[in-house]
């Protein structure tokens, strides 16, 4: 795990910003070819049934700890008691310890992971990369001409950015350490 220990630098940020702006532009356009997208703030649904903890690289990790220090205490005590519950999960959904389950949003909406950005608008060879809503949607032609993003080529872009991804768990856990 020797990208835990990575240092991470401004230039790594500002990369990180413009994979984000080209995830963006992605999902704006495919929004606008379909209007009746149903991905956007409000929409839970991948929120809820995740395969598994999310895992994020070491600069993604950084961003989203800003998000969640930038919320009020009670929150974040609560978040990092449903991060710490998530160790070692293995089988069944997970549902995203920084959803806001009421008002079904993220509460780090700004600072979320490029995972959760392509979710529903980037799809892999081996399983799609969207709930049941858009496989729906998709079976019924009503997405026909949206040009989909390559999930596992933007995932190897990450990697090869930023190194290896690792659950959320672990980073949480290696940032209370290091605050010890």
């Amino acid at each position: 795990m020797d990208s835990k220990n990575k240092v991470i630098f401004i230039d790594d940020h500002r990369q990180l910003a413009q994979i984000y702006d080209e995830i963006e532009h992605r999902v704006s356009s495919a929004q606008a070819e379909k209007p009746i997208w149903p991905c956007r703030k409000g929409c839970d649904l991948c929120c809820r049934r995740l395969a598994h903890v999310p895992e994020v690289t070491a600069v993604e990790w950084q961003k989203m700890q800003l998000g969640i220090q930038q919320l009020p205490l009670d929150i974040q005590t609560e978040v990092a008691h449903k991060i710490k519950s998530l160790k070692g999960h293995q089988e069944g959904f997970v549902t995203c310890p920084l959803l806001d389950e009421e008002a079904g949003a993220c509460r780090i909406y700004e600072h979320r992971p490029a995972a959760c950005r392509m979710y529903g608008f980037y799809v892999s060879r081996r399983n799609n990369q969207w709930c049941q809503e858009i496989e729906d949607l998709f079976q019924a032609g009503e997405l026909d001409g949206v040009t989909f993003g390559n999930y596992a080529a933007m995932k190897r872009t990450l990697g090869e950015q930023f190194g290896d991804v690792y659950p959320i768990t672990i980073w949480f856990e290696k940032s209370t350490q290091d605050q010890a």
